[in-house]
């Protein structure tokens, strides 16, 4: 948090990056007991948004937002492709058939195998013709 930048403002600037970018909801969220009109409310947003300080420290959290977000279905792969590799290499077999195992979910080739259960009586009729083969 900006050690210059109220704490209401700061709980605004999160409200604002989490929603997506709308001052009036980041507003409402930060002032859940307000009976003030929408006009009110949009104003008072803007009065928010207006304060430079408030502007640099939603600018931070981006920043902050789009790193974080960077740990995509890409870097994940990436990271276990390593991890399997690093077993093959240690000639840990266990270890190595899991994370292919994780690999082909995370890249949507394995699916989990699904029980059935079945009962009652299977009654099969061979023709005689069929039961020289």
């Amino acid at each position: 948090m900006a050690d210059d930048i109220p704490i209401i403002k700061e709980r605004f600037a999160v409200e604002y990056v989490k929603n997506g970018g709308n001052a009036s909801e980041a507003y409402r969220a930060t002032h859940p007991d307000t009976t003030s009109t929408e006009e009110a409310i949009h104003m008072s947003a803007s009065r928010y948004m207006a304060d430079d300080r408030v502007v640099i420290r939603i600018k931070e959290l981006q920043a902050h937002a789009l790193a974080y977000a960077k740990v995509t279905i890409e870097s994940l792969v990436v990271d276990q492709v390593e991890c399997r590799d690093s077993a093959k290499a240690d000639k840990d077999h266990s270890n190595w058939k899991g994370t292919n195992v994780e690999l082909a979910k995370m890249t949507g080739q394995y699916e989990e195998k699904k029980s059935v259960k079945q009962s009652g009586v299977l009654t099969m009729v061979i023709d005689s013709e069929d039961a020289k083969l």
